[in-house]
């Protein structure tokens, strides 16, 4: 495996500026063009030195001042992280790590762990920059660009993994939004409990209506013509029975009967 550090050939010509944007561009690793453009790039690929073009918005990625090729961004296998400008941006090509991911780490946590896992790797011989990486060394000089930027300006919720925005549809702000599935058992054993209140309310009524029917019943009766001097002696029997129903659903604790 090549280093990641090594240096470069560089061009010949003194003009190291980008045929298009204008500025000076860096010196590329071979191995880095072989192994990133596409077959039919290669087939254009000549023994000149490359330089790679760091202007974000230019569209021009390398260019060889000695004999005038360049390679656009549709010329690599990879996006090319720092002329990206739709997400996933990658920063990080030997680990996978994105813009995305080290932004919404700060956003959750205020730090990230992610230099320290690719210093980690590198160490443990596990980095191919020059193969993998569209600048062809290490990533970690644009890792730290990329945490310069989320801590000097808003970060757009879009751009964050795993990070909910703030804004008024969040749940506890939003009237109309539809209950969680913590919410939903609690608010039907309350309508429940409720329910049965009202039934044992209603319950209590009847029975004590019908308790008292020894002292009423007679006398209703008596009132249409039924009237019998024995009919509030039948009942008497039974009137304790229904007191001491009544007294229970009087009593009854309708979470309890919920439950």
């Amino acid at each position: 495996m090549a280093g990641c550090c090594a240096v470069p050939e560089k061009p010949q010509s003194s003009d190291w500026r980008c045929p298009e944007c204008g500025r000076k561009g860096k010196p590329i690793p071979r191995i880095t063009l072989e192994k990133l453009l596409t077959p039919e790039a290669q087939r254009h690929l000549t023994p000149a030195a490359f330089l790679f073009c760091e202007t974000p918005n230019c569209p021009v990625v390398y260019f060889a001042p000695d004999d005038g090729s360049i390679f656009h961004k549709p010329d690599l296998t990879v996006r090319v992280g720092i002329k990206e400008t739709e997400p996933p941006i990658p920063l990080c090509y030997c680990f996978g790590f994105t813009r995305e991911m080290l932004w919404s780490e700060l956003a959750q946590t205020g730090k990230t762990t992610i230099p320290d896992r690719i210093k980690a790797e590198v160490q443990a011989g596990n980095c191919r920059c020059e193969e993998t990486n569209p600048r062809g060394s290490c990533c970690l000089g644009d890792i730290q660009r990329a945490i310069q930027a989320f801590r000097s300006q808003p970060v757009p919720a879009a751009e964050l993994v795993g990070v909910v925005a703030d804004d008024c549809c969040e749940p506890a702000n939003d009237c109309c939004a539809a209950p969680s599935e913590k919410t939903q058992p609690m608010v039907s054993q309350q309508v429940g409990a409720e329910r049965l209140g009202i039934l044992a309310s209603v319950g209590a009524m009847l029975v004590g209506l019908l308790a008292s029917a020894c002292c009423w019943l007679p006398a209703m009766l008596a009132a249409v013509g039924v009237g019998n001097a024995g009919l509030g002696a039948k009942f008497a029997p039974y009137r304790p029975f229904f007191t001491i129903g009544a007294l229970a659903l009087i009593g009854a604790n309708p979470k309890r009967l919920a439950a």
